[in-house]
């Protein structure tokens, strides 16, 4: 039996490069679609343009985004990193050293902070969450923000999830400066007045997250 042929994706090389209306005309061009049919397509892509092409067509994508001043990297999908699906947690402890997430309603061993690899905020149909991303083993626990208890935060709590979320996001991030941010974490922290980015679906989160891990 003949052996399939692998599947290529093409992804931007760095969130600096991630310029929905670029890649929107990149993909109008590579598609032969209308520039306003590429992009829904192109604002959903979160930083993985294409999946499942064959490796002429990966080129040809990558060559399109060249033209737009984005670059694009042509990758077998296997080479693509993963994540697994969320754990929800609703509560955690910060420490010094890490944090202790409640696991299953009773509170779980010491998580060290250098295994913090990505904390990713966002809005997703209008529910504010926060993947956190471990390694060693791999692992992403979930916070929604309207159902977590966040007195964790002691005195920097109040009674807005969204400032909430931030401050937890900012404790995370503190912990484990080398951790990627995702772009609603850098939003997130980089407004007082701001919200994380908002996406159309879990999905758009999981391929960023699976892009910053692949780049990163």
């Amino acid at each position: 039996m003949a052996q399939a042929a692998a599947a290529f994706s093409v992804l931007l090389p760095s969130p600096e490069r991630l310029d929905a209306p670029k890649v929107a005309r990149a993909l109008s061009r590579f598609l032969n679609v209308p520039i306003h049919d590429a992009a829904a397509r192109a604002r959903r892509s979160c930083g993985i343009v294409a999946e499942g092409l064959s490796e002429e067509q990966a080129k040809d994508l990558a060559k399109r985004l060249e033209e737009e001043a984005l670059g694009g990297w042509v990758l077998r999908d296997d080479a693509l990193a993963t994540v697994p699906a969320p754990n929800a947690i609703k509560s955690l402890e910060l420490a010094s050293a890490g944090f202790r997430p409640a696991l299953d309603g009773a509170p779980h061993e010491l998580i060290p902070s250098k295994a913090i690899r990505l904390v990713a905020a966002a809005v997703v149909d209008r529910a504010l969450v926060l993947d956190i991303v471990l390694e060693a083993p791999l692992r992403r626990l979930r916070v929604n923000a309207e159902r977590f208890d966040f007195r964790c935060l002691g005195g920097r709590m109040n009674y807005d999830a969204r400032n909430n979320l931030r401050e937890l996001a900012r404790s995370l991030c503190s912990l484990s400066p080398a951790a990627i941010q995702g772009r609603g974490t850098s939003s997130l922290l980089a407004d007082k007045r701001g919200e994380p980015v908002s996406y159309d679906a879990l999905d758009d989160l999981d391929r960023e997250e699976r892009w910053l891990l692949t780049i990163a």
